[in-house]
């Protein structure tokens, strides 16, 4: 459950019994028994904090998560599937229902496209789906086919090209038969050069039946949607069924994508992040999920070290300084300490359920007008 609140003096103003029954009624819902205010609150297991600083860098058994919500490297447990997720996984999927084809997935580096894939292997795991990750490098045609060779389980050291691709047709003839398809993931496709990727549109012409034998998705930066568009590369690039671009999150899916890993680690609403410190975390980021992940591990360490239980965009903009006098935020991000906050803007008071246990209540107060 997940409470944020744009940062007021006074959270509520009721102009009658009706609208003050109305928000018990969601504090109950919320678990909460009183009225938040810009004071922190601390929850009734405070004294079982660890009190020593070191201890407190911790911020994870600080506040008593279950796992750390921010790590930096992809993590299945907390994938959290917004719109551009689920845009190019349905192409994913639609690709394997079609047999056939290459799928291209781009996106600037750090907005999920690992996380994509090991989301969808987590899928294919108990499917009738062979599937192979291949990271790539940056290889010639000759060892990126001994690279899928070993993949496969071949042994291709010291084969010549037309062996190993006599031994790769036959072990993919043999899944067919079985009914079983095969598929081949090349992450950072965009290393690859042009003769590499065209040995592997040479490896979809495999067949048995006139089926393809093979199926490949490449996914990678942005520099792989340039290169597939390349004259030399004119005839992979008829074979592509799908592409998709893996957007920066914008503003809505930036807060429930910090509300969602929250929650996944344990979150019991300690500490409160207001919403004005949501929006500083997505426009420093400019709504790179890993950036939002750095910035947001390093707002809860500041936190735990203070010993802070509600955070607002003062606090964002602490850490956005350390990290630029530590030379970890980029030297155009300096403008981003300082994200546009309207304070007259309005912002409609709505429940957003992410799930049956997750509920995000933002609330704003605009500025009184006076008697």
């Amino acid at each position: 459950m997940i409470v944020i609140v744009v940062s007021t003096w006074r959270i509520f103003d009721y102009d009658n019994d009706k609208e003050k029954e109305k928000d018990n009624d969601l504090k109950t819902v919320l678990g909460l028994s009183h009225s938040c205010t810009r004071s922190s609150m601390p929850p009734d297991n405070a004294d079982k904090r660890p009190t020593d600083r070191l201890s407190r860098a911790m911020y994870t058994e600080y506040y008593g998560f279950s796992d750390d919500p921010f790590r930096l490297s992809p993590d299945a447990r907390f994938c959290f599937k917004h719109r551009g997720f689920s845009k190019a996984k349905a192409y994913f999927q639609y690709a394997l229902k079609h047999g056939e084809g290459f799928v291209v997935v781009s996106g600037k580096s750090g907005t999920g496209k690992t996380t994509l894939i090991d989301d969808l292997l987590g899928d294919l795991e108990h499917s009738d789906t062979l599937s192979v990750r291949l990271e790539s490098a940056q290889v010639q045609g000759d060892d990126l086919l001994r690279r899928v060779a070993f993949a496969f389980g071949i042994e291709a050291n010291g084969l010549d090209k037309a062996t190993i691709l006599n031994l790769l047709e036959g072990r993919l003839q043999e899944r067919m038969r079985h009914h079983q398809k095969t598929l081949l993931i090349v992450d950072e496709a965009q290393t690859l050069p042009a003769s590499a990727l065209e040995e592997l549109r040479l490896l979809t012409n495999l067949r048995l039946q006139g089926r393809p034998l093979l199926q490949i998705f490449l996914v990678g930066q942005e520099a792989l949607t340039e290169l597939i568009r390349t004259p030399e590369l004119e005839q992979l690039h008829q074979r592509i069924l799908c592409t998709c671009h893996l957007e920066p999150l914008p503003l809505e899916d930036a807060r429930n994508y910090i509300a969602h890993r929250l929650q996944c680690a344990g979150w019991s609403g300690d500490p409160v992040i207001e919403a004005d410190a949501v929006r500083a975390l997505h426009h420093a980021s400019q709504g790179i999920p890993r950036l939002i992940n750095k910035f947001a591990s390093r707002l809860l360490l500041h936190a735990s070290l203070e010993e802070l239980h509600r955070l607002g965009r003062e606090h964002v903009q602490t850490i956005l300084a350390e990290l630029s006098d530590e030379q970890l935020l980029k030297s155009s991000s300096s403008s981003e300490r300082q994200p546009p906050f309207n304070q007259d803007e309005e912002v409609e008071i709505a429940d957003i359920a992410m799930d049956a246990e997750l509920c995000w209540n933002l609330v704003y107060e605009p500025t009184p007008m006076g008697d």
